[in-house]
Protein backbone atom coordinates (compact mmCIF):
# COMPACT_ATOMS: atom_id res chain seq x y z
CA UNK A 1 0.00 0.00 0.00
CA UNK A 2 1.64 3.21 -1.11
CA UNK A 3 1.20 6.47 0.71
CA UNK A 4 1.15 9.16 -1.93
CA UNK A 5 3.45 12.08 -1.20
CA UNK A 6 3.97 15.26 -3.19
CA UNK A 7 5.01 18.87 -2.72
CA UNK A 8 2.62 21.78 -3.14
CA UNK A 9 3.29 25.42 -2.55
CA UNK A 10 1.23 27.66 -0.29
CA UNK A 11 0.21 31.25 -1.13
CA UNK A 12 3.68 32.57 -0.24
CA UNK A 13 5.50 30.03 -2.40
CA UNK A 14 6.60 27.94 0.60
CA UNK A 15 6.61 24.18 -0.02
CA UNK A 16 4.02 22.15 1.89
CA UNK A 17 4.52 18.40 1.99
CA UNK A 18 1.20 16.68 1.37
CA UNK A 19 0.61 13.07 2.41
CA UNK A 20 -2.65 11.61 1.11
CA UNK A 21 -4.08 15.11 0.94
CA UNK A 22 -3.09 15.95 4.53
CA UNK A 23 -0.46 18.56 5.39
CA UNK A 24 2.59 16.96 6.97
CA UNK A 25 2.22 18.72 10.33
CA UNK A 26 -1.35 17.44 10.68
CA UNK A 27 -0.24 13.96 9.65
CA UNK A 28 2.60 14.08 12.21
CA UNK A 29 0.22 15.22 14.95
CA UNK A 30 -2.11 12.34 14.12
CA UNK A 31 0.80 9.88 14.03
CA UNK A 32 2.10 11.15 17.38
CA UNK A 33 -1.32 10.83 19.01
CA UNK A 34 -1.90 7.32 17.69
CA UNK A 35 1.64 6.25 18.64
CA UNK A 36 1.17 7.47 22.21
CA UNK A 37 -2.23 5.83 22.56
CA UNK A 38 -0.91 2.60 21.06
CA UNK A 39 2.04 2.39 23.44
CA UNK A 40 -0.29 3.08 26.39
CA UNK A 41 -2.67 0.35 25.20
CA UNK A 42 0.22 -2.07 24.68
CA UNK A 43 1.49 -1.35 28.21
CA UNK A 44 -1.99 -1.84 29.68
CA UNK A 45 -2.73 -5.07 27.82
CA UNK A 46 0.72 -6.63 28.27
CA UNK A 47 0.79 -5.79 31.99
CA UNK A 48 -2.04 -8.29 32.44
CA UNK A 49 0.27 -11.13 31.41
CA UNK A 50 3.79 -10.32 32.66
CA UNK A 51 4.90 -11.16 36.21
CA UNK A 52 4.92 -8.37 38.78
CA UNK A 53 8.16 -6.37 38.53
CA UNK A 54 8.75 -7.25 34.89
CA UNK A 55 8.49 -4.59 32.19
CA UNK A 56 5.21 -4.53 30.26
CA UNK A 57 6.69 -2.61 27.32
CA UNK A 58 10.26 -2.89 26.10
CA UNK A 59 12.01 0.35 25.21
CA UNK A 60 12.54 -0.56 21.56
CA UNK A 61 8.77 -0.42 21.01
CA UNK A 62 9.03 3.37 21.30
CA UNK A 63 11.42 3.49 18.35
CA UNK A 64 9.22 1.01 16.48
CA UNK A 65 6.18 3.24 17.05
CA UNK A 66 8.00 6.18 15.47
CA UNK A 67 8.68 4.11 12.35
CA UNK A 68 5.27 2.49 11.97
CA UNK A 69 3.16 5.58 12.61
CA UNK A 70 5.29 8.38 11.14
CA UNK A 71 6.65 6.37 8.19
CA UNK A 72 3.96 3.75 7.46
CA UNK A 73 5.19 3.42 3.86
CA UNK A 74 8.60 2.19 5.08
CA UNK A 75 9.42 -1.49 4.52
CA UNK A 76 10.38 -1.60 8.22
CA UNK A 77 6.76 -0.72 9.11
CA UNK A 78 5.30 -3.91 7.65
CA UNK A 79 4.03 -6.76 9.79
CA UNK A 80 6.83 -9.28 9.05
CA UNK A 81 9.69 -6.89 9.89
CA UNK A 82 7.92 -5.80 13.08
CA UNK A 83 7.28 -9.34 14.31
CA UNK A 84 10.33 -11.06 12.85
CA UNK A 85 12.74 -8.26 13.72
CA UNK A 86 11.75 -8.09 17.38
CA UNK A 87 11.38 -11.84 17.91
CA UNK A 88 14.64 -12.92 16.26
CA UNK A 89 16.49 -10.12 18.07
CA UNK A 90 14.99 -11.09 21.44
CA UNK A 91 15.90 -14.74 20.86
CA UNK A 92 19.46 -13.81 19.90
CA UNK A 93 19.77 -11.37 22.79
CA UNK A 94 18.67 -13.93 25.37
CA UNK A 95 20.94 -16.62 23.91
CA UNK A 96 24.00 -14.36 23.76
CA UNK A 97 23.28 -13.08 27.27
CA UNK A 98 23.37 -16.65 28.58
CA UNK A 99 26.54 -17.57 26.68
CA UNK A 100 28.70 -14.46 27.19
CA UNK A 101 29.09 -13.31 30.81
CA UNK A 102 30.57 -9.88 29.97
CA UNK A 103 27.49 -7.69 29.34
CA UNK A 104 29.30 -5.11 27.18
CA UNK A 105 30.72 -7.74 24.84
CA UNK A 106 27.40 -9.60 24.85
CA UNK A 107 25.58 -6.39 23.89
CA UNK A 108 27.73 -5.86 20.81
CA UNK A 109 27.55 -9.49 19.75
CA UNK A 110 23.75 -9.56 20.19
CA UNK A 111 23.19 -6.44 18.09
CA UNK A 112 25.56 -7.63 15.36
CA UNK A 113 24.00 -11.09 15.16
CA UNK A 114 20.50 -9.58 15.22
CA UNK A 115 21.31 -7.32 12.29
CA UNK A 116 22.68 -10.30 10.35
CA UNK A 117 19.67 -12.51 11.19
CA UNK A 118 17.15 -9.81 10.25
CA UNK A 119 18.93 -9.36 6.91
CA UNK A 120 18.97 -13.11 6.20
CA UNK A 121 15.31 -13.49 7.21
CA UNK A 122 14.31 -10.33 5.31
CA UNK A 123 12.71 -8.78 8.37
CA UNK A 124 14.95 -5.74 8.84
CA UNK A 125 13.46 -3.58 11.58
CA UNK A 126 16.02 -1.20 13.14
CA UNK A 127 14.36 -1.19 16.61
CA UNK A 128 15.11 -4.94 16.69
CA UNK A 129 18.68 -3.98 17.57
CA UNK A 130 17.27 -2.26 20.64
CA UNK A 131 15.33 -5.39 21.52
CA UNK A 132 18.57 -7.39 21.47
CA UNK A 133 20.14 -4.80 23.80
CA UNK A 134 17.19 -4.98 26.20
CA UNK A 135 17.57 -8.77 26.37
CA UNK A 136 21.24 -8.36 27.34
CA UNK A 137 21.22 -5.17 29.44
CA UNK A 138 17.60 -5.05 30.66
CA UNK A 139 18.18 -5.98 34.28
CA UNK A 140 17.41 -8.80 36.66
CA UNK A 141 13.73 -9.31 35.74
CA UNK A 142 14.62 -9.81 32.09
CA UNK A 143 17.64 -11.99 32.87
CA UNK A 144 15.52 -14.13 35.20
CA UNK A 145 12.84 -14.51 32.51
CA UNK A 146 15.33 -16.03 30.07
CA UNK A 147 13.57 -17.26 26.93
CA UNK A 148 10.17 -16.29 28.36
CA UNK A 149 11.24 -12.71 27.50
CA UNK A 150 10.78 -13.61 23.82
CA UNK A 151 7.08 -14.31 24.44
CA UNK A 152 6.35 -11.91 27.29
CA UNK A 153 6.65 -9.04 26.71
CA UNK A 154 8.35 -9.07 23.27
CA UNK A 155 5.87 -11.10 21.21
CA UNK A 156 2.80 -9.52 22.83
CA UNK A 157 4.26 -6.02 22.33
CA UNK A 158 5.16 -6.69 18.69
CA UNK A 159 1.85 -8.32 17.70
CA UNK A 160 -0.16 -5.51 19.27
CA UNK A 161 2.02 -2.84 17.64
CA UNK A 162 1.71 -4.54 14.25
CA UNK A 163 -2.07 -4.68 14.67
CA UNK A 164 -2.36 -1.02 15.63
CA UNK A 165 -0.02 -0.06 12.78
CA UNK A 166 -2.03 -2.03 10.21
CA UNK A 167 -5.25 -0.41 11.38
CA UNK A 168 -3.67 3.05 11.28
CA UNK A 169 -2.33 2.52 7.76
CA UNK A 170 -5.76 1.44 6.55
CA UNK A 171 -7.39 4.47 8.14
CA UNK A 172 -5.03 7.03 6.58
CA UNK A 173 -4.84 5.47 3.12
CA UNK A 174 -7.05 7.00 0.46
CA UNK A 175 -9.24 4.50 -1.34
CA UNK A 176 -8.01 3.71 -4.83
CA UNK A 177 -9.42 1.56 -7.59
CA UNK A 178 -6.82 -1.08 -6.61
CA UNK A 179 -7.95 -1.05 -2.97
CA UNK A 180 -11.62 -1.22 -3.92
CA UNK A 181 -11.05 -4.24 -6.17
CA UNK A 182 -9.63 -6.33 -3.29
Amino acid sequence: MDVKTNIRHDLHGEPQRIVNGMKSWKRSALAASVAGLSIAAIAFLTSRFVPQGSPAVIASMGAAAVIVFQFPESPAARVWPILGGHLVSALIGVTVSQLIPDRMIAAGVAVGLSLWAMAVLRCMHPPGGGTALVAVLGGDAIQDAGYRFVLLPTFINAILLAGFASLFTRLISKPTDDNLAR
